[in-house]
């Protein structure tokens, strides 16, 4: 079973975590998305910021700051 996590930190910036396939961004409301890593272990995202974000997954935890 595959799970989605969307995150949006306002009305037009959001990231989704795709177990599987990667982290994607949008920032047009979720219109388009843009592969942002390409990970496939990551499962749990968190964005107290529009530049500082944190994903975790199978093998520990990374930070984004872009």
């Amino acid at each position: 079973m595959h799970h989605k996590i969307i995150y949006f930190i306002n009305t037009t910036t959001g990231f989704m975590s795709n177990y599987g396939d990667g982290v994607y961004k949008t920032t047009d409301g979720g219109n388009t998305w843009v592969q942002k890593s390409s990970a496939q272990d990551k499962y749990c995202i968190q964005f107290p910021s529009s530049l500082i974000g944190y994903a975790s997954g199978d093998n520990g935890i990374l930070k984004s700051t872009d």
